[in-house]
């Protein structure tokens, strides 16, 4: 059975945080999205513009090298860093903080990712 929820205006402007005019990328944020996998690129593609569409100052994706040329290319706007396998994740090395982390789009099942993962977390 489908539930319909309704929200108002008053509901999304208590979320809502305006962006200030003289704010610059260096204090909106820096996140960073680890995922990727042969074929599946495009999930990460998606997500970064996701991250920058809706107000975060810098992104940061972690793919396989196999997508390195397609996120340069379509995101260039947003920082690639590639793992040292060309089709999977299968050791994630990073070597900032970002504020937020998102994991998993277009990752894959990989035995290798799922044990990279584990260790990341």
């Amino acid at each position: 059975m489908k539930t319909t929820i309704s929200i108002d205006k008053s509901e999304i402007l208590k979320r809502y945080k305006p962006i200030d005019a003289n704010t610059h990328k260096g204090i909106q944020g820096h996140a960073l999205i680890i995922g990727g996998s042969y074929g599946k690129i495009g999930a990460m593609t998606l997500s970064s513009r996701a991250c920058l569409k809706t107000g975060c100052g810098l992104v940061t994706v972690f793919v396989p090298r196999c997508g390195y040329r397609i996120l340069q290319i379509s995101n260039p706007e947003v920082m690639v860093l590639t793992d040292i396998a060309v089709k999977y994740i299968s050791k994630i090395i990073i070597d900032f903080v970002p504020k937020a982390i998102g994991i998993g789009p277009g990752m894959g099942q990989d035995i290798e990712t799922h044990t990279a993962l584990h260790r990341f977390l």
